[in-house]
């Protein structure tokens, strides 16, 4: 092998500065030389058999430890990460240099990170984050962060990647790890801090692949927080910075679905028309269509929607927005009150797609269809599937208010009031949340379940609900208290409706209810009397 070696790099040597009669009494100096030839001009395949040769030949030559370190550099940068373990360790058992070792145990964590041996690479790397110089720290500060972040360590992950930036926030390892920290942030649902991280590294010193990149995703994730104003002025600078590249394509296809999420629709339909004409055999134009007829729809020219998605159909089966314009053409339907044709069509989805994962947004659209049909029953049936199996889909918290509301609709009253106390349990959040409960004790209420109802009803008051809810809420509790006889209560929540919203429709009522209570239960007539003519002075005709 040697033989051969000296044959193929001989023509090397003088480019090398290798005059082998300079080194004629070096044991392997050649062998070395070669070795660090193709090391140096990244010729690593070559480089670590050249390496490999040296230490077979010679185990204890005098450039033993550098030819171990660069052998285990050459296996990292081919990927041969269990090849480049075992050549740093021997390395690490043969060097005594401080300074030496600290790059070999650099490289070794590195390596066990790849190997996805995270603790250990964890154990290796954390003393480099001390004791060390400012750019291995960095690089050791970086790889723990990845490592962390790998192993699910989120706190620990953003600590270490935060720390490079503190160190030396010009460091290239520094405009890595805001990118890197940008994921970790991305992945603990922190949109927000996420942005910041991209849209720093788009605007620092780091290399043009990373700036681009990341004035990319920082768009992204300002369309994803709902930004997307700030969303549409990020693609509009990554088309400016970098005009003609890939990411300029992707940065104008973004920029339209921004401006589409942005219910900027006329806009969102002269960029997409744009994008056809400028990119016509571009593999994102089916996407762009798909946006067209999104776009038309939500103008209400359901026609011209329909047209586009049926084309998207036609002209592009095997598209993933094949199966989507499918889809939307049932809705659009629907939109259009052809239910027949609109249901006709959700089926047929169903069929034609068996293994989607629009099949909880396809049924709830199934059970909106039934529902406006009056087919209380059928539609009950599939808001209440597409709830309990596909919890997560778009309209998972919708199907299971509409089941309840199909229950209330067939006098399932009881049922009907346990469902919405399971959507107002199950999505506290939730704009309808406080509507649930309501509506629970509604129908409780209707069910002649009044102290229930009552209680449903405090719940709310507990919640500190919207003024308009706490209103109508105080209203159905004097209403629940007055059928239950319990009129002292109900005499008194009448009160807090006149205190709390004396401009309300319901004030003329609340002075007539505590007049008759002041009469028939207090025998109080001043009092009634009083009450009386307050609700004739309240009352919209005087």
């Amino acid at each position: 092998m040697k033989a051969a070696a000296i044959l193929r790099f001989g023509g090397l040597a003088a480019v090398f500065g290798l005059a082998a009669s300079a080194h004629a009494e070096a044991p392997g100096q050649v062998q070395i030389d070669i070795a660090n030839g193709c090391f140096q001009r990244g010729f690593y395949e070559d480089a670590a058999e050249e390496y490999r040769t040296y230490l077979s030949e010679y185990p204890h030559g005098e450039h033993a430890a550098v030819a171990l370190y660069r052998l285990g550099e050459s296996e990292y940068a081919l990927s041969n990460y269990e090849a480049a373990l075992e050549a740093l360790s021997r390395f690490l058992s043969v060097e005594s240099d401080a300074e030496s070792r600290r790059r070999g145990l650099l490289r070794k964590g590195e390596t066990l990170y790849r190997l996805e041996r995270f603790d250990d690479a964890a154990a290796t790397l954390e003393p480099l984050t001390r004791d060390a110089d400012v750019e291995t720290r960095c690089e050791a500060l970086y790889y723990l962060g990845k490592t962390f972040h790998e192993a699910g360590n989120m706190d620990a992950a953003v600590k270490a990647l935060d720390g490079v930036a503190q160190i030396a926030p010009d460091n290239p390892f520094a405009h890595f790890a805001r990118y890197q920290l940008a994921f970790v942030y991305i992945s603990t649902g922190q949109l927000e801090n996420a942005a910041v991280e991209f849209s720093a590294v788009a605007e620092s010193g780091a290399d043009a692949a990373l700036r681009m990149e990341s004035r990319f995703r920082a768009a992204e994730t300002y369309d994803k927080l709902g930004w997307f104003d700030a969303a549409v002025k990020a693609y509009t600078q990554l088309q400016e910075e970098f005009p003609g590249s890939d990411y300029a394509e992707r940065a104008i296809y973004g920029h339209t679905w921004a401006l589409f999420h942005a219910e900027k629709f006329s806009e969102a339909l002269r960029a997409a028309d744009r994008f056809v004409i400028d990119h016509p055999n571009s593999a994102r134009t089916v996407g762009v269509r798909y946006l067209r007829g999104n776009c038309l729809q939500q103008q209400q020219k359901y026609d011209q929607a329909l047209e586009v998605y049926r084309e998207i159909r036609k002209s592009h089966p095997d598209s993933e927005f094949a199966e989507l314009a499918y889809h939307k053409t049932a809705w659009v339907l629907y939109l259009k009150g052809d239910l027949n044709a609109a249901k006709n069509e959700v089926l047929a989805f169903l069929d034609a797609y068996k293994r989607t994962q629009l099949i909880g947004e396809a049924g709830f659209l199934l059970g909106t269809v039934e529902m406006a049909q009056g087919n209380y029953g059928d539609a009950y049936e599939e808001f209440r599937l597409a709830a309990e199996k596909y919890p997560n889909s778009e309209f998972g918290a919708d199907a299971l208010y509409k089941s309840a509301e199909c229950l209330a609709l067939l006098d399932r009253a009881e049922e009907a009031a346990k469902t919405f106390e399971a959507f107002a349990r199950t999505y506290p959040g939730n704009p309808l949340a406080e509507e649930a409960i309501l509506r629970s004790g509604d129908a409780r209420f209707s069910s002649a379940l009044f102290a229930e109802a009552v209680d449903e009803y405090k719940r709310i008051l507990e919640s500190n609900p919207a003024p308009k809810v706490e209103e109508h809420t105080l209203y159905r509790t004097a209403i629940a208290y007055h059928n239950m006889q319990n009129l002292s209560a109900s005499a008194a929540t009448f009160q807090t409706i006149i205190d709390k919203f004396p401009e309300s429709v319901h004030v003329p009522e609340a002075y007539r209810r505590i007049g008759d209570y002041r009469f028939k239960e207090q025998n109080d007539l001043v009092k009634a009397i009083e009450a009386y003519q307050a609700a004739y002075d309240a009352a919209p005709t005087g």
